[in-house]
This record gives structure tokens, C-alpha cells and sequence, in this order.
């Protein structure tokens, strides 16, 4: 879960970093990466 935090908040400071970028920048998986975001998506619906 404190990934998934760490992730929304890069992309929210960064969102021209891709997926990839942001794996590598935290030490996770794309998979990891691209689920956080979703959720994230989701959770504003």
C-alpha cells in the first residue's frame, strides 16, 4: 500500500515520467505500477 502512494504521487509531480520511469524510480514492477494508477483512476469515478 505504501508503494501505491509513493507511485500517485510521483506521477501527480510528474506526469510526463511514464510507467517505465516510474518503475525504476521506486524499485517496482510496471505491472505494480500501472495497477496503482488505475486504482487511482478508478477511485475518482
Amino acid at each position: 500500500m505504501e508503494d501505491w502512494v509513493k507511485i500517485r504521487n510521483l506521477k501527480k509531480k510528474n506526469p510526463e515520467l511514464g510507467t517505465r520511469a516510474n518503475a525504476k524510480l521506486l524499485g517496482v514492477s510496471r505491472d505494480t505500477v500501472k495497477k496503482a494508477l488505475k486504482a487511482d483512476f478508478l477511485s475518482l469515478i
